[in-house]
């Protein structure tokens, strides 16, 4: 029996090296006082222990018994074990003890409140150039108790490199290295309090007696040991950032357990990244050895006794044990593959199948198309429902016989290990090519390099199989199952290799999945359209189609052998046109046929339209017409910028008048192209528009700008040209429904009326009126404050409003209210009622607003007194039965009196210029319907724009008075659609000649308003007031 077997038999006797499960005599204590975490010196911290392991932990049996039943186990397998595989497990734990990595326990016997004793055994690795057996303590034994050591662990969190990730970015780098770190678990000290925890049993011979020894580093064999050796070498990558930045990359990137695999563009920064590791490193007591590196100049400053003494290297994962493994020569600087040993046994079943083929390791794949045979062969088995250990049927053991055998040749075959990226390095592509068959699905990915000398370098970066599932599927499915395996593979690598911006090409030879990847996820099925939505993800990536000769992912699909994989080149350096020009490369993908079903979703709802023309759908996002203009003028300034026009302003300004205006006139020329596509044909060609036209009766023009316009009567006026002739709109477009929308808003929620004038100073919407009313009884605002009315019989009217006399010569006079006022402002303020005063002219109508804070008769009369000191005195004034207003006549009386006496000057005019106040019927408020009017003009536009908001006396007192400006320039009549009317005639042409305006201001309707001060907030409630009345029915001659 070879020593092997031994060493195997010996393993499995583990059980020999437990003397006792636990020695604890105390009852119902809970597992977590037992099992206390272990934490390295470091003091990484952390809780290792499983929070639901609360159970008491109770002993039901005396330790004497199984002490000495496990004691002689242990003493008969030893006398088992070969003298060489004895001597050299006994070498390697004295050599534990001398490093002082255990140490002996001063007083054994005595029971503990917390330990626990490991059992451990050997493994033998023929691989390994220093230590050909390892003891191993294993933390998975299970106690008495039903639970392990690593039951009662957290594994931690995973900071393991995927060895794939290393050895891809091993690739990358000209010149490399390569370096073990010694003892790396036994580094590492434990906390001495967590001693007891990790105990083991030994003695060197049978004639001492068994003795209990400390474990102090991390132990492998531990669930938690990874972590915290990972964790230890990261905390000094943390610590030597600042000082060894070079070393910083490398553990945290380049290392896979305790190898590490690292590399540079050339001689001297390689061996500084090797001086900043060995510095880290030894910084935390590490050493590192076995140096081997593939240019003899690099490991110059490393002494002798630390080179490897090997020209190879094997790359293996140390957590299982391979058959097939990778070989790096650093002579050739290539990898090579070791072949597995040829069958020993005849005897071939399921299990021994499986366990051959889980022990071929290929992390990147390179053997891919050999080790899908034995995937494939595997769910063959299980299709067949075989038991585990049943013999396999003839034919099928023949055809496993066969395979492994061929295995043998794979020791021919070699792959370069640089990829070919260095400083001269210009472009860098990546090339992934996907198939699938019914048997298996495989994708593959090259690297395709070009330097500055126009040479291209095409390399195998790495490949993936899966076999296909055993529910059939269709080809077309299968693919595209396929093309998802790709994509997977190729956002790793991108992640790896940081090629987050270079351009990916991904080929496939499927015109269906073609098909499904270039269209929209929601026309196709769930299956179809949840990877199509995955593929689409992966960002800077081109899809293209290739025929399935020229594909070398079929290979992968479909299998091959040793022997016509060695000499295949379409798989080791991919199509032969990749290393040409890109016009060189396929471009056609096949047409498909009508037969093929693309799994579309079948169509359960019918869309109706209108038949209206195809415009830009950007104006169908947005609901307001301000950030739709500004969003176009910042696109057509980007166009500039992309042009690179030596005008264009910069990124950082802010947007002028004339870009938002020009953007506005481009939506308005799509419109008029939209809508009126016959008409402007007609105009530019100097024909006469269509009598059935909409615009026959319109006379409109034609401007430089290919603008339809409004002819009008206003040609020689001083007027703005684009106000003498406005902007011609459709009636049903969507730029109609938002230039509506926008001038309802600025004239505060105006009425048809309203609106109307104020968007005609600048468009003329075809219909008049109809449009507009339309959209404002649709408006939401408008329908909550809209009240019913009462509807009262048409009476006379009085002599005096229908004589001619000057303004304000006959008033009415109303209180309004109340409205909420606060004392200053800022915080701490207090309230109190106030009201507005109207007195409105019989006979034009004019208004005249002023603020009371109370409603007393000393009030009135001072409100009276501004009155008349602006607007002259009254003749007669109407007014309600109020109790302050009836007060006030008896005061008017005795102030002209007492004023006659005494100013002598205005003695005269006073006397001949008395008031007569007239009072309306008691309970009849219908009859000051004139007053009743304007208090409801005025309320119309205060509900909707101050709101909530409390104002002070100043601010309502402005407010008001420039709510009565623009109400004095209402219209006294009504508009008509026809574009040959003359403007309306309005109270403001009575009081100064003229329709009244205030002083123009900077707009604020743009700005939040918690930006604004007091007066900014009444100048924008007001801002659409006086533009709108200042010049509403100017315009309209």
């Amino acid at each position: 029996m070879s020593s092997s077997s031994y060493c195997n038999d010996f393993g499995n006797r583990k059980k020999s090296f437990l003397v006792i499960n636990q020695l604890l005599l105390q009852k119902n204590l809970s597992v977590k006082n037992i099992l206390n975490k272990l934490i390295p010196v470091t003091q990484m911290g952390g809780s290792w222990f499983d929070s639901r392991s609360e159970k008491p932990w109770r002993i039901s049996a005396a330790p004497a018994q199984p002490r000495a039943t496990l004691y002689f186990d242990w003493k008969n397998a030893l006398r088992q074990t070969p003298p060489p595989l004895k001597n050299a497990y006994s070498k390697f734990l004295r050599e534990y003890r001398e490093l002082g990595h255990m140490r002996l326990v001063t007083t054994p016997g005595l029971p503990q409140q917390r330990e626990f004793f490991l059992p451990h055994h050997g493994v033998t690795r023929e691989s390994s150039s220093t230590t050909k057996l390892q003891v191993v303590f294993n933390g998975s034994q299970k106690t008495s108790l039903r639970f392990s050591l690593n039951d009662e662990l957290h594994v931690g969190p995973k900071l393991q490199t995927e060895l794939t990730n290393v050895l891809t970015r091993w690739r990358q780098h000209p010149y490399v290295f390569a370096a073990d770190i010694e003892k790396m678990y036994r580094q590492i000290r434990v906390h001495e309090k967590d001693w007891p925890i990790q105990k083991i049993l030994w003695r060197n011979s049978s004639a001492e007696r068994i003795q209990e020894y400390y474990l102090c580093t991390v132990t492998y064999g531990l669930t938690c040991a990874s972590y915290l050796a990972l964790k230890c070498v990261r905390k000094l990558a943390l610590n030597s950032a600042s000082t060894h930045p070079l070393a910083y990359e490398i553990l945290l990137n380049d290392i896979y357990v305790d190898d590490v695999f690292s590399g540079a563009s050339d001689l001297t920064l390689a061996k500084e990244r090797i001086r900043q590791v060995n510095a880290a490193l030894k910084a935390g007591g590490f050493n590192l050895r076995k140096w081997i590196a593939n240019d003899p100049a690099i490991l110059e400053d490393i002494p002798r006794p630390d080179h490897e003494s090997s020209s190879t290297m094997k790359v293996e994962d140390t957590t299982s044990y391979q058959t097939l493994g990778i070989v790096w020569n650093r002579e050739s600087d290539s990898f090579v593959f070791s072949a597995p040993a040829p069958l020993t046994s005849d005897v071939v079943s399921k299990r021994s199948v499986l366990s051959f083929t889980a022990r071929m390791f290929d992390p990147l794949g390179w053997l891919a198309p050999i080790l899908v045979v034995a995937k494939i062969f595997m769910q063959e088995l299980w299709a067949i429902r075989l038991d585990w250990d049943n013999d396999l049927p003839e034919e099928l053991a023949s055809r496993w016989i066969k395979f492994t055998q061929t295995l043998a040749e794979i020791s021919t075959i070699s792959i370069p290990r640089w990829l070919g990226t260095d400083q001269s390095t210009i472009a860098i592509e990546l090339h992934g090519f996907s198939d699938a068959s019914q048997r298996a699905l495989g994708a593959v990915i090259y690297s395709r390099i070009i330097n500055q000398k126009g040479e291209v370098r095409v390399v195998l970066v790495s490949a993936k199989t899966k076999v296909a599932p055993l529910k059939r599927m269709t080809v077309p499915r299968l693919e595209l199952s396929a093309v998802v395996l790709l994509t997977r593979q190729v956002l790793q690598l991108r992640e790896t290799l940081e090629l987050r911006r270079a351009p990916i090409h991904l080929w496939t030879d499927s015109t269906v999945a073609l098909t499904w990847i270039k269209s929209h996820p929601s026309r196709w099925k769930d299956f179809v359209s949840h990877r199509v939505s995955f593929i689409q993800d992966l960002p800077n990536s081109r899809w293209h189609h290739i025929s399935g000769r020229e594909n070398p992912a079929d290979l992968a699909s479909r299998g091959t052998s040793p022997q016509h994989l060695q000499s295949h080149q379409l798989w080791w350096t991919g199509p032969h046109w990749l290393r040409n020009r890109l016009t060189s490369w396929p471009n056609s993908t096949p047409d498909l046929s009508s037969s093929i079903d693309l799994e579309e979703k079948p169509r359960t709802c019918a869309t109706a339209t209108d038949g209206g023309p195809e415009i830009w759908n950007l104006i169908d996002r947005y609901s307001t017409l301000t950030p739709l203009r500004r969003l176009t003028a910042w696109l057509f300034r980007a166009r500039e910028c992309w042009q690179r026009a030596r005008n264009a302003p910069s990124r950082r300004t802010v947007l002028t008048t004339e870009e938002l205006e020009y953007a506005l006139l481009f939506w308005v020329k799509t419109m008029q192209q939209a809508y009126f596509p016959q008409e402007l044909r007609a105009l530019r060609d100097q024909r006469t528009i269509a009598t059935s036209s909409n615009l026959s009766r319109l006379c409109p023009i034609l401007n430089s700008n290919g603008l339809l316009r409004l002819r009008g009567r206003l040609r020689f006026s001083q007027l703005d040209p684009s106000e003498k002739h406005p902007l011609i709109l459709p009636r049903q477009s969507r730029l109609t429904t938002l230039v509506i929308d926008y001038y309802h808003r600025r004239t505060l929620h105006g009425g048809p009326q309203l609106t109307s004038a104020s968007i005609r100073q600048k468009f003329w919407i075809i219909g008049g009126r109809l449009p507009i009313r339309s959209f404002i009884h649709r408006c939401i605002p408008c329908c909550r404050q809209r009240a019913i009315t009462s509807q009262q019989l048409i009476g006379q009217l009085p002599a005096s409003r229908v004589t001619p006399c000057r303004p304000f010569y006959h008033s009415g006079v109303d209180y309004a209210g109340p409205l909420i006022l606060k004392t200053f402002r800022g915080r701490g303020f207090k309230t109190y009622k106030g009201y507005f005063i109207i007195f409105v002219c019989f006979s034009t109508s004019a208004v005249h607003l002023e603020v009371a804070t109370d409603y007393s008769t000393d009030g009135f009369l001072a409100a009276y007194k501004r009155f008349t000191s602006r607007r002259g005195l009254c003749a007669t004034i109407t007014s309600d039965c109020g109790t302050n207003l009836i007060g006030a006549d008896a005061e008017l009386k005795r102030m002209f009196s007492a004023s006659s006496k005494e100013w002598s000057h205005l003695a005269n005019l006073l006397a001949n210029d008395g008031v007569t106040w007239k009072f309306n019927s008691p309970a009849a408020p219908h009859f000051g319907g004139k007053w009743e009017s304007g208090v409801k003009s005025v309320k119309h536009h205060l509900r909707r724009v101050v709101g909530d908001t409390r104002l002070t006396y100043e601010e309502l007192s402005t407010l008001l008075a420039q709510i009565e400006t623009i109400l004095n320039s209402r219209p006294l009549g009504a508009l008509t659609d026809d574009p040959l009317d003359a403007s309306a005639l309005t109270p403001g042409h009575f009081l100064v000649g003229s329709a009244l305006t205030t002083v123009p201001e900077p707009s604020l309707s743009e700005l939040p308003p918690s930006r604004l001060s007091r007066l900014q907030l009444i100048r924008r409630m007001l801002e659409s007031f006086w533009q709108r009345w200042a010049s509403e029915y100017l315009h309209q001659l």
